[in-house]
């Protein structure tokens, strides 16, 4: 009889540790579906929150130009849209106002003066 007690003891046990891992994997895949969840709403929002709302501005950002030299960026720019007078160069990480003006575009360049960040009509 004492066998048969550690036989059911034994079979329990893993059944118990079975049990613990596919709560784990569940638990993982609720936390790994919440995140795609997330990521697809926040990527819905984003066009949304891109438009510029300025008049006459057609193109509000210029991705292609990350990494190339501020003075071909400007030049660029103000190529694409006449409207876009002022371009300045700002250092990255510098403060700067938050004011919308749908004549500037904003350069952000590092020390050797190249575009590290998207310019953006504001």
């Amino acid at each position: 009889m004492k066998m048969n007690h550690y036989f059911s003891y034994k079979y329990s046990h893993k059944s118990n540790k079975s049990n613990t891992s596919k709560q784990r994997n569940l638990d993982k895949m609720e936390k790994l579906t919440l995140v795609v969840a997330f990521l697809l709403l926040s990527s819905g929002f984003q066009p949304l929150m891109a438009q510029s709302g300025c008049p006459g501005v057609k193109k509000d950002a210029w991705p292609e130009l990350l990494g190339v030299p501020a003075k071909l960026a400007r030049e660029t720019i103000q190529k694409e849209n006449r409207r876009l007078t002022n371009v300045p160069n700002v250092l990255n990480g510098s403060p700067v106002t938050l004011d919308l003006r749908c004549d500037r575009v904003r350069l952000f360049v590092n020390v050797l003066d190249f575009v590290v960040e998207i310019p953006r009509v504001g």
